[in-house]
């Protein structure tokens, strides 16, 4: 699960909170860390009105509360509009769809 909203951390547009729910154990752990929801996070940021997108490419400023990091995602946005369809692949995940860089 994802939890993002506006920060008010200098440096950072959205926090961004990761929790990994445990159905089976009827638990929440916010240890860990996922690049794979990270990578939402910008598209996400900026869909929602929480950041204003940029001709080109629009650099979200993430700041993570899991790990007190700042991370740099670079959204493709085209016309100022967020870009999903891609050629990027991951393996073992059906599809393809357009490539978010994640600076740490």
């Amino acid at each position: 699960m994802a939890i993002v909203e506006r920060s008010s951390h200098p440096g950072a547009d959205v926090d961004y909170l990761f929790a990994q729910v445990d159905v089976v154990n009827k638990r929440v752990d916010f240890n860990p860390n996922c690049g794979n929801m990270l990578s939402a996070v910008g598209p996400y940021a900026i869909e929602t009105g929480l950041v204003e997108p940029e001709d080109g490419t629009t650099v979200v400023k993430v700041h993570n509360l899991n790990t007190q990091r700042l991370i740099e995602c670079h959204v493709p946005t085209p016309g100022k509009q967020v870009q999903y369809e891609g050629s990027v692949t991951i393996s073992g995940v059906p599809g393809s769809a357009a490539g978010i860089q994640l600076s740490f």
